[in-house]
């Protein structure tokens, strides 16, 4: 989340990579250290802000169920509730405040979107902002449903074939 000079927020939705070699500048403000950049004047801060545990995970679109369990409790995560539904859902958090939630068999209504009626996993920082699976935070549902791959009773627990969804 960024704010602008108008005390708006607004959100970074992706970064994009640019090729070949460019020059960058760090520059140092006296007092505050906070200055407004750019056309929409959004207010920076000229020191590194540590990412928290759920910006810093790999990512895990693709891995197991056992693989994803393993890589939080290697990053701290712990695991601090299971649904009572047939479901099972998990939810693994960290001292920092992020949070990690597995959903085996996909959101129990279904939605437009495959990812989010199959097997994922959701990032959260400690603000509450869901996250991709870089870790940069997104209001997109198909970016913060992250598939995992379905378990084989997918289809008797949810009542619907793997891979559902249109979008």
């Amino acid at each position: 989340r960024l704010r602008t000079v108008d005390d708006e927020i607004t959100y970074v939705i992706g970064i994009s990579p640019r090729p070949g070699r460019h020059d960058v500048y760090n520059i140092q403000v006296d007092g505050q250290h906070v200055f407004y950049v750019g056309k929409s004047g959004v207010l920076v801060h000229n020191s590194c802000v540590p990412r928290s545990a759920s910006e810093r995970l790999p990512r895990l679109k693709g891995k197991s169920e056992h693989q994803v369990r393993k890589v939080l409790k290697e990053a701290g995560y712990t695991r601090t509730h299971v649904s009572n539904s047939p479901a099972r859902n998990e939810t693994w958090r960290h001292a920092d405040g992020s949070e990690v939630r597995i959903h085996s068999y996909g959101n129990q209504n279904q939605a437009l979107y495959r990812s989010a009626n199959n097997a994922h996993i959701h990032k959260q920082d400690p603000l509450g902002n869901q996250l991709n699976d870089s870790g940069l935070p997104s209001t997109v549902p198909a970016d913060t449903h992250i598939g995992i791959p379905n378990p084989p009773d997918l289809p008797v627990i949810r009542s619907r074939p793997h891979g559902a969804g249109t979008q």
